[in-house]
C-alpha cells in the first residue's frame, strides 16, 4: 500500500531534450542542447567521428522508435543527417541524398583504403549503408 510508496525511491526527470555535456575540468560539466532537428525523435546511438576531416568531432546519430504504445503512435520523425561541429557549435546537415527511414539502433564503421562504410542496424529492416 502507501507504506511501500513512502519507502520507495523517487526520481524526477528534469531534461528530456537530447544534449551533450562538455567537460570543463575539475569535475564540472556544462550542458549543451543539441540542435532542434535532432529533438524530433528518440536518439538510440550517437557516434563521435570527424566526418568532414576538419579536426572537429562531428556527431552521427540514429534513432526512431516503432515499438511504443499504439495510442501514442511512432517516434519516426528523424530522417537522417549528422551534427557537424563548427568549432564547438553543432549544426544539423544532411549528408546523404536519401532519407534514413526506419528504427535505427546502432552504427558500426568499416574503414577501407579510400573511405569508410557506415552501417546502421535497423529493427525489422535491412541495414542502411553510406560511404564517407
Amino acid at each position: 500500500g502507501s507504506r511501500a510508496l513512502e519507502a520507495g525511491l523517487i526520481k524526477q526527470v528534469t531534461e528530456l531534450s537530447s544534449c551533450y555535456f562538455e567537460n570543463t575540468g575539475n569535475n564540472r560539466f556544462k550542458k549543451h542542447l543539441l540542435p532542434q532537428d535532432i529533438q524530433y525523435s528518440s536518439v538510440k546511438d550517437l557516434q563521435a567521428v570527424d566526418l568532414n576531416q576538419d579536426g572537429f568531432m562531428d556527431l552521427l546519430p540514429c534513432g526512431n522508435d516503432f515499438e511504443i504504445s499504439t495510442q501514442l503512435g511512432r517516434l519516426d520523425a528523424f530522417k537522417g543527417g549528422a551534427l557537424i561541429n563548427h568549432g564547438g557549435v553543432f549544426k544539423f546537415e544532411q549528408i546523404t541524398d536519401e532519407p534514413w527511414l526506419g528504427a535505427g539502433r546502432a552504427w558500426i564503421s568499416l574503414p577501407r583504403n579510400s573511405d569508410t562504410l557506415w552501417i546502421m542496424a535497423r529493427n525489422n529492416n535491412s541495414p542502411l549503408v553510406f560511404k564517407k
